[in-house]
């Protein structure tokens, strides 16, 4: 018996037992796994501090630690960095 004929016939029994046999897409425990995931990854949510009306309504424009713009969002703008490759609209 050659090789190739002994591949195939390990192949096609192989197959046929794998094909009698039912899995399940999903087990209590892997239910279970997925929503800790997601809890898990809510939870940060929790602990984002809250936006105040005040502070938001402000842009600052830093380049290399440097602030070159600071305005109100109100208004449109133009900016662009001192190096002249980046311009920003608002």
């Amino acid at each position: 018996m050659s090789a190739r004929s002994k591949n195939k016939e390990h192949s096609e029994n192989t197959s046929s037992a794998e094909s009698g046999r039912r899995s399940l897409p999903f087990r209590m425990l892997d239910l279970v796994i997925v929503a800790a995931v997601v809890l898990v990854s809510l939870l940060p949510l929790l602990f984002l501090p809250k936006a105040d009306a005040k502070t938001a309504d402000t842009v600052i424009v830093t380049w290399h630690g440097e602030v070159i713009y600071r305005g109100s969002l109100d208004k449109d703008a133009e900016i662009t960095t001192p190096d002249g490759l980046n311009t920003i609209v608002i």
